[in-house]
Order: C-alpha cells, then sequence, then structure tokens
C-alpha cells in the first residue's frame, strides 16, 4: 500500500529507465561513471603507495643499528663537544687518520 492511500502510476524503475533515456541525464551518468573510474584509479595508486611506504617502513624497523654507526655518532659526538682528533682518537682506539675520514665522510652525507 502507498502512503497516503494511492498507489503511484508508475514506480521508481520506470521512472528511472525513462530519465536515463534523457539526453542530459545520459550525459551526467557517463560523467558519473568516469568519475567513478577515476577514483577507482586513484584509489589503487593511493594503495599501492601505502603498501610501498609500509615495505619500507617494515624493514627500517627491522634493521638493527650497526656498531660501526653507533660508534661514528661517537666519534660526532666527541667531536661536536669540542674534543680534539688526538683526544677522539685516543678515546676510540683509531688512528687520527681514520677519525678525520669519519668526519670528511659525514660531512658528505
Amino acid at each position: 500500500m502507498a502512503l497516503w492511500g494511492k498507489k503511484p502510476e508508475t514506480n521508481f524503475a520506470d521512472h528511472l529507465e525513462d530519465s536515463i533515456d534523457d539526453p542530459p541525464m545520459a550525459q551526467r551518468l557517463e560523467l558519473l561513471e568516469i568519475e567513478i573510474a577515476l577514483l577507482k584509479k586513484q584509489l589503487k595508486e593511493t594503495q599501492n603507495k601505502l603498501e610501498m611506504f609500509e615495505r619500507i617502513v617494515y624493514r627500517t624497523e627491522e634493521r638493527p643499528i650497526s656498531p660501526k654507526a653507533s660508534e661514528n655518532a661517537g666519534v660526532y659526538e666527541a667531536f661536536d663537544q669540542g674534543k680534539s682528533l688526538v683526544e677522539i682518537a685516543k678515546q676510540f682506539n683509531k688512528g687520527k687518520g681514520e677519525i678525520e675520514l669519519i668526519l670528511n665522510l659525514r660531512n658528505l652525507k
């Protein structure tokens, strides 16, 4: 039974079919289908980027800090604190030339 006791003369599906045959409605429908296709493409690209980002983050979290990197960080810190090359070389049991190399490589990064 329809609202207010009246039965509609046409149903919604019939009205929709008639509207689709209408040129402006058909054009709008075509534009909507194009927009949907573009949105699906953008969604897929975004999902691919997200998966790539997650793989990068996962690999980064797994990778432990190498002892060499932490030792180099100690050399950088000592140098930043104003210690001389000789003092740093003694502290890390390395030659003065090796300390210079470590510091020079830091500047290249």
